[in-house]
């Protein structure tokens, strides 16, 4: 069965790496200049067989990276939103730059918020609001799943992407995740992964430029299956209620993530699937729950764009989904403005 598998999988001939609008394929910029890139490889974790050699940002490119996204910003920031959704074809479905407001409260002024992109932004990895926004963006891959942004940054390149406002690293965490992380001229990072670099992140923030920091990190509660309904079928991935004695509270069980049945009692709450047939007893779970997200009789809410994403306690900070995104990647500016008396 495992050599079935691997049989099926593509032919990658080569991996990218995209700055200032050009394209690195294999550590060779596609220009007269050359920029050398150390790689690494991707292997298939069903068989552990190479898939792929990927190029790892050195520091040099990430500086490149982030200064190519500095000289695009002025440019990109001053399109209209409609301009920069264009390109949406490439990079998913962008909801319209949200206006600002207004007031007349205060006699003699007249009061207004305006938001504005950051400038430079760090993507590892959630991508799309942040370019409708207005920001430029260097977004750097996580080394265990580059291929689908090496694919993204081909795309990027055939799109006819600006010049340098939308940049797609790879490699490891150091060099070049630990560089965009402490650079001086990042505005914004955001960030989805483990909550051990979720705090290295925000170390790097606070000792650099108190950059602003959006993280997304680990979950540990699973699926509860309420009782009172029929499970058909016994050969899925259920967990029986597990109870573990005598544990210190310092133990790796208690205090790091497992996706299983552990609710509240930790200080992960991502996300919280519950399974019943009475709506009462749901909403009174959901509410009981210490998790930002609770599905009730379904695996997921990202597929309800009216809502956020984003979790309590480690899992990180702020929010996600189409009406809360934008807000994160845009600044608010108030404007005061003294008028005549009419």
């Amino acid at each position: 069965m495992t050599a079935n598998v691997a049989t099926k999988l593509p032919e990658i001939k080569h991996t990218k790496m995209l700055i200032n609008g050009k394209v690195i394929i294999q550590g060779q910029l596609r220009s007269i200049e050359l920029l050398y890139s150390k790689t690494f490889e991707v292997v298939n974790p069903n068989t552990k067989q190479k898939v792929a050699d990927l190029p790892g940002a050195t520091e040099d490119d990430a500086t490149a990276a982030v200064a190519a996204a500095k000289a695009a910003f002025p440019e990109w920031s001053n399109l209209g939103p409609e301009v920069r959704g264009s390109y949406r074809t490439y990079i998913g479905h962008l909801h319209p730059q949200p206006p600002g407001n207004s007031s007349l409260n205060t006699p003699g002024f007249v009061g207004m918020t305006m938001r504005q992109p950051y400038g430079v932004e760090t993507i590892i990895i959630p991508l799309p609001g942040a370019l409708i926004a207005g920001n430029t963006v260097v977004l750097k891959s996580s080394e265990k799943a580059p291929l689908g942004v090496a694919r993204v940054a081909e795309l990027i390149h055939q799109a006819g992407f600006p010049p340098g406002v939308l940049n797609v690293i790879s490699g490891h965490g150091t060099p070049s995740g630990s560089v965009l992380a402490h650079h001086m001229e990042v505005r914004i990072i955001s960030y989805t992964g483990s909550t051990a670099t979720g705090k290295l992140i925000q170390q790097a923030a606070a000792k650099s430029n108190l950059k602003m920091v959006n993280l997304e990190q680990g979950k540990k509660t699973g699926k509860l299956a309420l009782g009172g309904g029929h499970i058909e079928g016994t050969d899925g991935f259920f967990v029986q209620p597990t109870v573990f004695l005598d544990q210190p509270e310092d133990a790796r069980v208690i205090k790091e993530e497992i996706v299983g049945p552990v609710a509240n009692d930790t200080e992960f709450g991502l996300y919280a699937p519950v399974f019943t047939r009475e709506i009462s007893k749901a909403m009174r779970v959901a509410k009981a729950l210490e998790s930002g997200s609770v599905g009730v009789n379904c695996s997921s809410t990202s597929n309800d764009l009216d809502l956020h994403f984003g979790g309590f306690k480690h899992p990180g900070q702020g929010r996600r989904g189409i009406p809360y995104i934008i807000d994160h990647f845009l600044e608010q500016k108030a404007v005061f403005i003294k008028v005549d008396e009419v």
